[in-house]
């Protein structure tokens, strides 16, 4: 039997400074990313690699999820 919980924390600029208090016991993060805003990309990355500079994350699996693929814009798996 597997148990786990998840937490759903929002993207936002105002939301992000709290995504630390769900940092302890993390064994696994998915940091999702929009793939047709190749604008904020960047953005996206610089946030991600803070995240796993915390030492609350240091051990955990990361899964980068890259949603809105069914649009024509979006960036495929290499961009």
């Amino acid at each position: 039997n597997i148990s786990f919980t998840v937490w759903d924390v929002g993207g936002q600029d105002k939301i992000r400074p709290l995504w630390r208090h769900y940092f302890q016991n993390t064994q696994g993060l998915i940091f999702v990313v929009d793939s047709n805003d190749r604008e904020r990309v960047n953005e996206a990355r610089e946030e991600l690699m803070r995240m796993l500079a915390e030492d609350e994350l240091r051990d955990a699996v990361l899964l980068v999820f890259a949603n809105k693929q069914d649009l024509p814009n979006a960036m495929n798996a290499a961009e």
